[in-house]
C-alpha cells in the first residue's frame, strides 16, 4: 500500500535504488526459516521426526523427488518440463518461446510448504495435498508446519 510504500522509504514516496534494497532486505529477514524436524533429521538426529514423517520421506525418496526437490532449500532450482495435468499453462515457453521450454518449470521449494500459497499452475483442486504436480499426497515430509 502507498502508506507502507512511505513508511519503508523513511516517509517519501520516492523509489529508488536505495529504498528498494531496504525493502527487499526487510523481506528477506521475514524469509528465515527455523529448523525443521527434516533439518534436525537430516544431521543425524533419529527422533526429530515422527514416524509419519519419515514414512514421508522414503515415499518423497522412493518415488524420485529428491532428484529435484533436495538440499537445504528443498530445490534444484532447475527448470523441468512437466505438463501438469488439466493445465494448459505452457510454463517457461510463454516468456522465451523457446520450443524447448514448452511445459518447463522452475522446481518450486518445498520449505514450509504449508505456510505459502500454492504456485499458480497448480490450481486449487490439490490444496494441502503435498506434491501437487505429481499427486503424492500428503505424506508428512517433515517441512516445517
Amino acid at each position: 500500500s502507498p502508506s507502507r510504500l512511505s513508511r519503508l522509504c523513511d516517509g517519501d514516496n520516492v523509489i529508488n535504488a536505495d529504498h528498494v534494497a531496504h525493502a527487499l532486505a526487510a523481506l528477506q529477514r521475514t524469509l528465515n526459516t527455523p529448523y525443521s524436524p527434516l533439518d534436525h533429521w537430516r544431521v543425524g538426529d533419529e527422533g526429530a521426526m515422527s514416524e509419519q514423517q519419515r514414512h514421508g520421506m522414503k515415499l518423497f525418496a522412493d518415488n524420485g523427488c529428491v532428484a529435484c526437490h533436495r538440499g537445504p532449500a528443498m530445490t534444484d532450482s532447475n527448470f523441468h518440463r512437466i505438463q501438469v495435468p488439466g493445465s494448459e499453462d505452457e510454463g517457461r515457453y510463454r516468456v522465451t518461446e523457446e520450443e524447448s521450454d514448452r511445459f518447463a518449470f522452475k522446481t518450486p521449494t518445498l520449505r514450509n510448504v504449508a505456510l505459502t500459497p500454492l504456485h499458480e499452475q497448480w490450481g486449487d483442486r490439490h490444496a494441502g495435498r503435498g506434491d501437487p504436480h505429481h499427486g503424492a499426497g500428503d505424506a508428512g515430509y517433515g517441512v516445517q508446519r
